[in-house]
Parts: C-alpha cells; structure tokens; sequence
C-alpha cells in the first residue's frame, strides 16, 4: 500500500467520525437490541441441550476417575504402601542403613507420607461432593430440557461410555 492509500482511509475515518464513535454506536445499538448477536438458527436450544449432555459425561468421567483414585489410595494407606513419588528418600549425612536412627527416620518418613495419603483422598472426597452436586443438576437440566426428546440417544449412551473408560 502507497502513502496516498493510507491518507485516503484516515480521511474516510476523518469523514465518517472517529473510531471510537463507531465503536459507542455499535455497543448502544447492541445494549438496546441484545438479540442482534444471538444465533436465530433453530438448532440452537438442541445444541444447548447436547451441550449439557456432554457437560454431564464429562462430568461422570471424571467422578469415576476420582473414585478409582481414592479406592487406589485406600487401598495403599490400609496396606501401608507409600507411593514413589510421596516417598521421602534423603538421609543424613552418616547414617547407617539399618541402624536405629535409620529406622526412626523411615518410620517418619513412612508415617508422613501415609498422612499425605491421607490428605488426598479428602480432597478427593471434596471433588466428588462437589461434582455429585453438579452431576445432579445437570441431570435434572437436561431431563426437563425443551429438546430433551431429540438428544435422548446421546444421553442414553453416556452409561456405556462411561464403562468402557
């Protein structure tokens, strides 16, 4: 583009007023007709109804995967297994392996990382109080949803989905 198409497209903004006037005018003209922007299309409270459906499925993946995760970490905590990572491995200087500080020191160890255990499994019961709440939601949203009727396939195969994950 040359210097005289630029001074060309100032002097049409200079003409038609300033930038910002164009931009108050479309959010007036916005704020007192809101339905200018909304999609008119008659797919649009199905899409919201599919929406939920996968916002449900995701849901309920997730409330299971927290669920194994928690049996997991019972499981380990009535075993008395601390996982890897949550293990705490750095002794002292000097420290002989099987002497009497060394085995204070692993008890220690081991009792903090049964009490991290601990720690995440009633987070994990948070997540699935809260996320069982939402689940409930969204299952009643979507049964009392207008467009229910169209979208029952996707909602009757969230069961099988969910199995196979």
């Amino acid at each position: 583009m040359n210097i005289e198409g630029i001074n060309n497209s100032t002097d049409t903004l200079q003409t038609s007023g300033s930038v910002l006037q164009l931009i108050q005018t479309v959010s007036n003209s916005f704020l007192e007709n809101p339905e200018t922007l909304r999609n008119d299309n008659n797919d649009s409270p199905k899409l919201m109804c599919k929406n939920l459906i996968y916002s449900l499925e995701r849901s309920l993946t997730l409330f299971k995967n927290i669920k194994y995760d928690s049996y997991y970490l019972n499981t380990c905590i009535h075993h008395n297994i601390v996982l890897l990572g949550l293990r705490f491995l750095k002794f002292p200087n000097g420290i002989t392996a099987g002497s009497q500080l060394h085995n204070e020191l692993i008890k220690v160890y081991n009792d903090a990382g049964i009490n991290t255990l601990k720690i995440l499994v009633n987070n994990n019961d948070i997540k699935l109080k809260g996320l069982k709440d939402e689940i409930e939601t969204l299952h009643n949203e979507i049964l009392v949803h207008n467009d229910f009727h169209q979208s029952r396939h996707l909602f009757e195969r969230i069961g099988n989905k969910i199995k196979t994950h």
